[in-house]
């Protein structure tokens, strides 16, 4: 992993504690999977991230995906 990749995940992970776990008491370990699994969907289909060019991440890797499967021009 490089160390820019490192950023991106220290700050989805600082995102993810301050949307998700500060300030919240959870009953169970369950209440917190829940949270967390609601948060991350709602992060991959609805965020707009502007190092993404405004796309949402789902967009971002649907547009990478159809470009890598392009033809190479020769």
């Amino acid at each position: 992993m490089t160390a820019s990749s490192n950023g991106v995940a220290e700050r989805f992970n600082r995102t993810l504690k301050e949307q998700v776990v500060h300030g919240r008491t959870f009953r169970n370990v369950d209440d917190v999977r829940a949270a967390v699994t609601d948060f991350v969907h709602t992060y991959n289909h609805h965020w707009r991230l502007e190092k993404l060019g405004f796309l949402t991440p789902v967009e971002a890797r649907t547009q990478h995906a159809s470009r890598q499967a392009e033809p190479k021009a020769a």
